[in-house]
């Protein structure tokens, strides 16, 4: 069973945790997935979307957790899920010791060049 860890006094930076440090994506350059072609020739060519997400004390996200709040398009939106559900993380830390922990109103965003995709922000 995987449950939010528990709020500690003096931990407001990270309210929906109780981690001193919260989780980061440990992406590799080229591990984001290739836009859907349905998107490459829509306008405009910026695309975002927020998530929530729950990364495990292991770095590993809890799929049934990962959620878009909000995206620019529904199939961008569809293909940041996916994504998210593999992403493996640096898991939020407490006491120097790997915690469990949300991620909660992260934004991803992609701009698309007439040649090239930028790297998503994150």
């Amino acid at each position: 069973m995987v449950t939010d860890t528990a709020r500690r006094p003096g931990r407001a930076q990270y309210p929906d945790s109780a981690s001193d440090a919260p989780p980061k994506p440990l992406l590799n350059p080229g591990s984001f997935p290739p836009l859907p072609s349905a998107l490459r020739g829509k306008r405009p060519n910026d695309f975002s979307a927020t998530f929530d997400v729950l990364v495990d004390s292991t770095g590993h996200t809890v799929p049934s957790s990962v959620k878009v709040t909000n995206s620019t398009d529904p199939l961008y939106g569809e293909m940041i899920e996916k994504f998210l559900k593999n992403v493996k993380y640096k898991p939020a830390r407490l006491d120097h010791h790997p915690v469990c922990a949300w991620i909660r109103g992260e934004e991803i965003r992609t701009h698309v060049y007439e040649k090239r995709i930028t790297a998503p922000a994150w």
